[in-house]
């Protein structure tokens, strides 16, 4: 028999997800008949599989040591880094929100580089002190690889079903984002369109509702017009893939250096006038409308972080030429 103790992190997990976490060699049809014959237990007690498991609960694993040394990981064992502190814009016992830096992966589709969520899991090691954990700090929603800025990650399971749940219902949130966009808007704008997801090109484009396409709405407020150029502030009532990027072009004023929707040959401008190979799009502000539960605090608080200095410095060199 062996014995478990949850941390706080682990809370919220059903006892079924925990058990494929910490048997992660073992058949899931062996999984089952353990808790069919009673053989994995919370604090002792017969538990069925969507139980949720809470913090100090103590589980039972009755299965001989041999097996169940076999079926953990047998991953050598990780060592923790704060190497992220660097990106770190804010912290608390269930929070941890991070300014990302443009060209960095949200979750990684490989190895060949490390991600925000790999760096995040290294840190869970450090914050915990051990690798022997089965749930790491993880993101509450995402960014493109070229969209900067923040990034908000939970501590734990609850936290991360209470923010999966604020992101989701966009009335508990504000998102707002900075952009540069091409030719001129004015005052403040809403862009109403329904958007589609190509799975294959992964692209959205305008659909109309009863052709598969889902509510996207877009609000912009106009910050600086230059001669060529709108600097706006963008905030997001619906969360749809591309959301900002396929609006912005569906308008026809596509983000300036963006490689799927934006005007290449102006891109192609950027790239060789400012050295620019992405888009001018920043994740700067994030607002908490959250009532009740344990996050109320966070109510009325409000992130915002400063443009990136690459997008600063376009920025002024084209306010500078009168562009």
């Amino acid at each position: 028999m062996q014995t478990r103790i949850v941390s706080k992190f682990e809370e919220g997990l059903t006892i079924e997800k925990y058990a494929r976490k910490v048997l992660v060699n073992c058949p899931l049809s062996l999984i089952y008949k353990y808790f069919r014959t009673n053989c994995i237990k919370i604090n002792n007690k017969k538990t069925k599989l969507k139980d949720r498991i809470k913090e100090n609960d103590t589980i039972y694993f009755y299965i001989n040591d041999e097996q169940y040394n076999s079926f953990i990981s047998n991953e050598p064992s990780k060592k923790g880094s704060d190497s992220i502190k660097k990106y770190i814009y804010y912290e608390d016992e269930n929070i941890i929100v991070i300014n990302k830096p443009r060209k960095m992966l949200v979750q990684s589709k490989d190895n060949k580089e490390k991600s925000l969520t790999e760096l995040m899991q290294e840190y869970t090691y450090y914050c915990m002190k051990t690798s022997n954990v089965n749930f790491f700090f993880s993101p509450a929603h995402r960014l493109d690889r070229n969209t900067s800025g923040l990034v908000v990650f939970g501590k734990s399971v609850k936290v991360m079903q209470k923010l999966g749940e604020i992101f989701k219902d966009h009335e508990q949130i504000e998102k707002h984002y900075l952009t540069l966009v091409e030719g001129n808007l004015y005052g403040e704008g809403k862009i109403d369109i329904p958007l589609h997801k190509d799975i294959k090109t992964n692209m959205v484009r305008e659909t109309p509702i009863n052709q598969g396409g889902k509510s996207a709405i877009t609000l912009y407020k106009v910050l600086n017009n230059f001669k060529n150029y709108t600097f706006l502030d963008v905030q997001i009532l619906t969360g749809r893939t591309h959301q900002i990027r396929a609006h912005m072009k569906a308008i026809g004023h596509p983000i300036i250096g963006d490689p799927k929707y934006g005007n290449f040959q102006l891109n192609k401008y950027f790239e060789k006038t400012y050295d620019l190979k992405s888009q001018l799009l920043h994740s700067y502000q994030i607002i908490f409308k959250i009532k009740d539960g344990e996050l109320s605090y966070l109510n009325k608080i409000k992130f915002s972080c400063p443009l990136d200095e690459k997008f600063k410095q376009i920025i002024s060199q084209i306010n500078t030429k009168g562009e």
